[in-house]
């Protein structure tokens, strides 16, 4: 009986500690989120950002394609590459390129125009790409970009905005979810990347509508 007895206080006391180090791990992490959001500003890139803007473009794809892309082809990237490329992008006004900054460091960064599918409508958008740096995931950066992404795409007249995702990339097709995208009736788009065979879907919002859960990227 004393064993039972115990076993029972030791159990109730462990679940009582994972309760509280659970508590306070949401409570640390909220207070972070809550003071990025506070100091965090939104501005459009100039070409001199393009470095950041690729950092954070590599880092990403190395952090949330682990599991969809070979290493060694996650390995390769460039970041230089990219920086170029980037820089040409923002010299060209090829797309229109929105950083999320605390001070001076860009914590994400959310790229956005008219949507370039065959099949779009002149009043739909496409969010071409969105990334925050991986160790600012969780904290409302990608929620923050988009919404005001959403907002200038509003005020230029789209009323829909399109996205393409890996098929795969679970956690961002739940974020797009949640900040209202909804997967479209056209089939995958197949294709192959660092030697793998892959899938991308489609997803499109309602610019003129309020998702009722948002989620943090």
């Amino acid at each position: 009986m004393m064993r039972k007895v115990q076993r029972h206080v030791i159990i109730s006391t462990y679940r009582f500690s994972f309760f509280v180090v659970a508590l306070l791990a949401v409570s640390y992490f909220s207070l972070v989120s809550y003071k990025t959001l506070a100091i965090m500003q939104i501005a459009h890139a100039a070409p001199e950002d393009a470095r950041a803007v690729a950092e954070i473009h590599v880092d990403a794809w190395r952090s949330a394609y682990s599991r969809i892309l070979p290493a060694d082809y996650l390995a390769s990237l460039s970041i230089g590459k990219r920086e170029e490329m980037w820089k040409n992008i923002i010299e060209a006004g090829q797309t229109e390129l929105l950083l999320a900054k605390d001070g001076g460091t860009v914590l994400g960064w959310v790229s956005f125009g008219a949507c370039r599918d065959k099949d779009a409508p002149p009043s739909q958008a496409e969010l071409w790409a969105i990334y925050v740096a991986p160790n600012n995931w969780f904290k409302g950066v990608g929620r923050q970009l988009w919404l005001r992404a959403r907002e200038l795409l509003s005020q230029q007249g789209y009323s829909t905005c399109s996205l393409w995702v890996f098929a795969e990339n679970e956690p961002a097709i739940r974020f797009y979810k949640a900040n209202g995208f909804e997967a479209d009736t056209l089939p995958p788009e197949e294709f192959e990347l660092g030697g793998r065979q892959l899938q991308e879907l489609r997803y499109v919002c309602r610019i003129d509508t309020q998702s009722s859960e948002l989620l943090d990227l």
